[in-house]
């Protein structure tokens, strides 16, 4: 319990400080979220290299290009296409809580030296076949696209439900990571997630902390 309390600290502290906001490619939008603490501009491939050493990445050029080509057809992204990417350690993202329906912001980090340590946070995501999709941040980035439009884009590392449960009794949800990475638009990003390994766990498995606030506790029982 030591160990999650630890967590959750650190979890609030970080969601005090600010960075440095990168402006929406569109200022009349009312987008969810924001990005900031940006890097410097570069190419999927040039990175894929500067990352080679990393397996997260491996491919990372062709399959951004495919997840763009099956995802957002209307920009007809071709092989032969120059793209941009620009990477940044910071991710905002509003949301409206199910306690008070007042808007909350959540605080996200995807930076390799955070303070001096790896900071990969989690989120909750939109998707069709889990209702509390999860996955960890591995990359969160604006695309700049040939036809001049830009879509704001993170690479996550996916959660699935678990059926397996650690001897130690505890009332938290479970995740087990997926294999692989996949490609998700910010825009179906619901929130923040705190996720705690599982240290002696026969296998990649976390638990979901419930009680960083209220609206989380609810999401993750589903109460309404």
């Amino acid at each position: 319990m030591a160990r999650l309390d630890m967590h959750v600290d650190t979890w609030k502290k970080s969601q005090k400080v600010e960075d440095e906001l990168i402006p929406s490619p569109n200022p009349a939008s009312r987008d969810h979220w924001s990005l900031g603490a940006p890097d410097k501009r570069i190419s999927p491939y040039a990175l894929e290299s500067k990352e080679h050493k990393n397996p997260l990445f491996r491919n990372f050029n062709m399959k951004l290009r495919e997840y763009l080509a099956r995802h957002h057809p209307s920009h007809s992204i071709r092989l032969e296409d120059d793209l941009e990417i620009l990477p940044c350690k910071a991710l905002y993202v509003d949301f409206q809580s199910t306690v008070t329906w007042k808007s909350q912001r959540d605080v996200l980090r995807c930076n390799s030296s955070f303070h001096n340590r790896p900071r990969y946070d989690s989120v909750i995501y939109d998707a069709e076949d889990d209702p509390l999709a999860m996955g960890e941040l591995a990359l969160v980035f604006r695309c700049f696209l040939p036809n001049r439009h830009t879509l704001d884009l993170a690479m996550i590392r996916p959660f699935r439900s678990s059926t397996w449960h650690p001897k130690t009794r505890t009332d938290c949800p479970i995740r087990e990571r997926k294999s692989g990475v996949m490609f998700i638009a910010l825009e179906h990003v619901v929130r923040g997630a705190l996720l705690c390994p599982i240290f002696g766990a026969s296998r990649e498995a976390f638990y979901v902390i419930d009680c960083i606030d209220e609206d989380m506790f609810l999401r993750l029982h589903g109460i309404k």
